[in-house]
């Protein structure tokens, strides 16, 4: 069982062995809308946290293989924790 506990979820968290639910195409579509969005952000220069995390989660949706799936789901969470150290240091500022 994972530690994590979400409202709704059984105490304790959720079991380990869940399906993935990864890698069939209508994810990898996804991915590829996600990555154009957030390019086309970035050449105007309008990227924001919210795109990178989108293309990120994206990106582990579209993935297949378990190891890279756990590599990408690192990824999205370094993202996450960078994104919520930036709201901090940014302070009372508007996002």
């Amino acid at each position: 069982m994972s530690t994590v506990s979400a409202p709704g979820e059984p105490p304790g968290g959720l079991p380990d062995d869940l399906p993935d639910d990864t890698g069939n195409h209508s994810w990898q579509r996804g991915h590829g809308a996600a990555q154009r969005v957030r390019d086309g952000a970035a050449e105007r220069g309008a990227l924001t946290w919210r795109l990178v995390l989108n293309e990120r989660v994206w990106a582990a949706y579209a993935t297949a293989d378990p190891a890279v799936l756990a590599e990408m789901l690192d990824k999205v969470a370094a993202t996450a924790t960078t994104w919520a150290q930036a709201i901090r240091a940014r302070g009372d500022r508007t996002c």
